[in-house]
């Protein structure tokens, strides 16, 4: 693939090798990928603007009486268009490159060349204005010296300097040379590098910004040029993400003037005169994790990572579960303008190891989704129904034949509205919550026939009971790790006909308690209202914690006093999430936008049945 074609090549031509070595950092990579003791000879000896960006052809230099054959074609002919030559040479006074070699690179296309080792004929290379890095100049050809054994094969560096450790450069990683040295990219890492280079670099130029403005260093450093941040716990130093801790108390009472709607997160706003606080609402903007009380850093940890695996359409996507038998995430795009006139007959399955993205139907073909729970190794799911034909339904799916039950698709004659989502409880019962949305977007053609209503499913008999009924609208819905808790957000800020939010509308999250039965809900309380936006699908992690889809990211609540304790984010912008999906110890984020995956999570989130 040649330099053009190489959208990662494309992308890191704007970065520095620094700040390639800074997010590597970020990462735990050693020594931030920095290959010591290689620097610039050739335009010129450490001058100009001279900087290569390419995919690793390597070439493995040895001893003359090494046991290993010399490669009998030579390796100069055979280099592709794009790539960043490596030879690596072992120690000899002896140059294993020379100005022919250069000139035959150059015809190939090649970025530059970088000999670990010495190389001579340095003004032809000049001359070519071809770029070289290398560790010294000499005099003497390699013959008699060393010969190739391995083309296009992973090679070690030398270790020139102390506690340098040993990398190894593998064919197609990434190399980047300038004036600072050489640093390689693995190529696993190129994707995840690229976004947190971006963060950096802006929060970088706020930073000289602040500077230049009469700010001192220590003023204008992160976070304490923000005055409404705290410091990050010492082991959340060097994450690979980016952070940022809210102070509540230096934010209770802000000077100047402030303005932001409920349905914008508070970094979204630029309605504020504060100069302080405006910039910290800018940081706040480009972060992955917001923590407004410090137990987020201990649930999440410093390891965590999120990564946007899926670019979709900016619209609506729901219904994520996650298939350990499978190693895939179940989802679905929802709605219009999507599928045919907003009504969908297929879903997602992702393959979580490959991101490797297939569109499936069911047999027969699932009309509509719009939540998913895997219980017993059989995945749930509920739907609007669609059309005229077909009323809310909840369906159970084979993950390996995708053949499709229907299981229940009416309250004693009565259609459904159109389900929104489900959960299942430790003995296999099933709450549903009946949503307008479905009647609301177009998808169903008949009216709801009651108000957004929680429906009791008790398994074994499929006796059937509303047990919440609300003039707002139903939506997600989760219970607690023992049972004995629902929790029912209420998004009564979505109106139709026509389509709006409106902040006055019904944005709570409430918790009931479960009878023994877990057909009675009782004392019910407001436990939440969301920062902003509202909150869709629900989750409850092993440890309690209730993880909401929460527009500019999912915020995870304390379930005892109801503050949010953090947020993870998913980007800003158009990007919004909708619902999740717990692993292990990581979820997935589907959402206006497509899908996020956040990894490394300190705390093990899926629960135990």
């Amino acid at each position: 693939m040649s330099e053009s074609q190489d959208p990662i090549v494309g992308a890191l031509q704007q970065y520095s090798t620094c700040d390639v070595s800074d997010a590597l950092c970020k990462l735990k990579h050693p020594h931030g990928g920095f290959l010591p003791g290689l620097t610039l000879w050739s335009p010129q000896r450490q001058e100009g603007a001279t900087k290569i960006v390419g995919p690793a052809y390597t070439v493995k230099y040895a001893p003359l009486d090494d046991s290993a054959p010399k490669v009998a074609s030579h390796y100069i002919d055979s280099i592709p268009e794009g790539a960043a030559v490596f030879i690596s040479s072992p120690p000899t006074p002896n140059a294993v490159y020379g100005g022919l070699m250069s000139t035959r690179a150059q015809a190939s296309k090649a970025v530059g060349s970088i000999i670990d080792g010495r190389f001579r004929d340095l003004q032809e290379h000049r001359d070519l204005n071809y770029p070289v890095f290398a560790r010294d100049v000499g005099t003497a050809p390699p013959y008699g010296a060393a010969k190739v054994v391995g083309v296009n094969v992973p090679v070690q560096l030398q270790a020139s300097e102390k506690n340098a450790g040993t990398a190894t450069i593998k064919p197609g990683d990434y190399l980047i040379g300038d004036l600072n040295g050489v640093v390689l990219l693995p190529r696993e890492l190129a994707e995840t590098v690229i976004p947190m280079m971006a963060k950096q670099n802006d929060a970088d130029a706020k930073m000289a910004e602040a500077i230049r403005g009469g700010m001192s260093f220590t003023e204008a450093s992160p976070p304490t040029m923000y005055n409404y941040l705290n410091p990050l716990p010492p082991f959340m130093n060097g994450t690979a993400a980016t952070w940022a801790y809210v102070s509540m108390a230096a934010l209770a009472a802000p000077p100047g003037q402030f303005n932001r709607s409920a349905l914008e997160a508070p970094w979204a706003t630029s309605d504020v005169s504060d100069t302080s606080l405006a910039q910290t609402l800018d940081y706040l903007n480009t972060t992955d994790f917001v923590a407004y009380d410090k137990r987020f850093f201990d649930i999440i940890g410093p390891d965590a990572a999120i990564k946007h695996v899926q670019n979709l359409a900016f619209q609506s996507h729901e219904a994520p579960c996650y298939i350990k038998d499978t190693n895939q995430l179940f989802f679905t795009e929802w709605g219009p303008p999507g599928g045919e006139n907003g009504t969908h007959p297929w879903q997602y399955l992702l393959d979580v190891e490959t991101n490797e993205l297939h569109n499936i139907t069911t047999d027969p073909p699932t009309f509509n989704a719009h939540g998913c729970v895997v219980y017993n190794r059989s995945i749930y799911i509920v739907t609007d129904g669609h059309g005229d034909e077909e009323s809310g339904q909840l369906v159970k799916v084979d993950p390996h034949s995708l053949k499709q039950e229907v299981l229940l698709n009416n309250y004693l004659v009565q259609p459904f509205a159109g389900f929104n989502d489900l959960e299942i409880d430790p003995r296999g019962n099933f709450y549903l919550t009946d949503s307008k949305s479905g009647w609301g977007r177009g998808i169903v053609s008949f009216t709801p026939p009651t108000n957004p209503t929680v429906y009791f499913v008790e398994r074994e008999t499929y006796h059937i009971k509303p047990v919440h009924i609300t003039n707002g609208n139903a939506n997600g819905v989760a219970i607690s790790p023992r049972g004995d808790v629902l929790y029912v957000p209420d998004t009564g800020v979505s109106s139709y006909y026509p389509v709006a939010k409106s902040p006055y509308g019904k944005r709570t999250l409430s918790a009931f308690d479960i009878s023994s039965s877990g057909a009675v809900l009782s004392n019910e309380r407001m436990l939440s209202n969301p920062i902003s936006y509202f909150y869709d699908g629900v989750r409850v992690s092993r440890n309690g914690w209730i993880f909401c889809g929460a527009g500019d990211g999912v915020d995870v609540i304390d379930p005892e006093s109801g503050f949010t304790l953090g947020t993870i984010r998913v980007g800003g912008g158009e990007n919004l999430a909708v619902s999740l999906a717990f692993g292990r110890n990581e979820l997935w984020i589907v959402g206006r936008g497509g899908v996020w995956h956040v990894k490394d999570v300190r705390e093990r989130l899926d629960r135990d049945w």
